[in-house]
């Protein structure tokens, strides 16, 4: 995961980034400063642990420069084998963080489980609500359904009974017709009639509404010689 060892142990093998101190140099000769100061900076490998000092190559089989082990800087990385920036987290404050992590998410997630219910809740309770309205809506359906039945019905009644009233003024229509028929022959008889069948002529005629049928002139001046005796006679 990371050099061979996790503390600041360094061992062949180890990826480690030069830092190159050059009040170290009075130890090595002129060619082992040149090399030393050729690697500073770079990644290398170290390929041979001696005495307080370690063997370090940037390409494998390349030149090798010799550092201490305060000038090598070891090289961390993750299991994918990624260098990781920075100073390598304990595993205890790592758990830590994901611990903190996860119980914020599940807080979260909470959270949004609670808004959930809530919509849910106010989903059924507008599910109950339309319910309601619709069948209020129904009920208005069925009234003004009864209400239209109710009219069609007045209407039939109302035409029926038209019918009814124009039939009647037909038979009535008939009767007067029938009635002036026969007043006219009854004036016309040659023996006048007397008070007893004025007053019945006149009792039919108002019941009727008026005479229908209008007497010629002579049944007319026979009815006025009748009704002229009855005053004269006192009947």
């Amino acid at each position: 995961m990371t050099n061979s060892d996790s503390g600041t142990k360094l061992n062949p093998g180890d990826r480690v980034r030069v830092r190159h101190d050059t009040t170290h140099d009075g130890d090595f000769s002129a060619r082992l400063r040149t090399d030393r100061a050729a690697m500073n900076g770079k990644e290398g490998t170290i390929r041979v642990r001696a005495i307080g000092v370690f063997g370090v190559e940037d390409v494998p089989g390349g030149p090798r420069a010799w550092f201490e082990a305060d000038e090598l800087e070891p090289i961390v990385t993750d299991p994918d084998g990624c260098e990781v920036v920075g100073p390598a987290v304990p595993l205890d404050v790592l758990d830590a963080a994901v611990q903190q992590a996860l119980a914020a998410a599940r807080r979260e997630a909470q959270g949004w489980h609670s808004a959930a219910l809530l919509a849910r809740g106010e989903t059924e309770q507008a599910k109950d609500a339309l319910r309601v309205v619709q069948g209020e809506a129904d009920a208005l359906r069925g009234k003004l359904g009864a209400a239209n039945a109710e009219v069609e019905e007045a209407v039939a009644v109302l035409h029926r009974e038209r019918e009814v009233r124009q039939a009647a003024e037909e038979r009535l229509a008939a009767v007067a017709h029938a009635w002036g028929t026969l007043r006219a022959w009854m004036l016309a008889l040659p023996r006048p009639l007397g008070a007893a069948g004025i007053e019945g002529v006149d009792a039919v005629d108002k019941a009727l509404g008026g005479v229908v049928v209008e007497p010629p002139l002579e049944q007319r001046v026979a009815e006025i010689e009748a009704r002229l005796g009855r005053l004269e006679s006192g009947k």
